[in-house]
């Protein structure tokens, strides 16, 4: 996911990133934010512990939370939860 500060594009996912859960083996139904295009800028922001996206004539908001790691390489993380799924996106900064 790339974050800009007028939009937000879902990056594109490859086989080995759809988890392999043996309940729900290479399930593309799985993958967080499935119902969004991938690869594509999308107008989005960012509000009150949400990212909003606005796609489709809608706009949801997905909940997250935010963590700024200490030290170096400083690491960056948004933590979503889909379902009963959660989901990492992790930026490590300064390498």
């Amino acid at each position: 996911m790339v974050i800009d500060s007028d939009s937000i594009t879902i990056g594109i996912y490859d086989e080995s990133q759809i988890d392999n859960d043996p309940k729900e083996p290479k399930d593309p139904n799985r993958l967080p934010f499935k119902g969004f295009p991938r690869g594509v800028p999308m107008r989005g922001y960012s509000e009150d512990g949400k990212i909003f996206i606005e796609y489709d004539n809608g706009k949801n908001g997905i909940p997250y939370i935010y963590h700024e790691g200490e030290g170096y390489p400083k690491t960056k993380t948004l933590k979503f939860t889909f379902g009963d799924r959660e989901e990492i996106l992790q930026k490590k900064e300064g390498n």
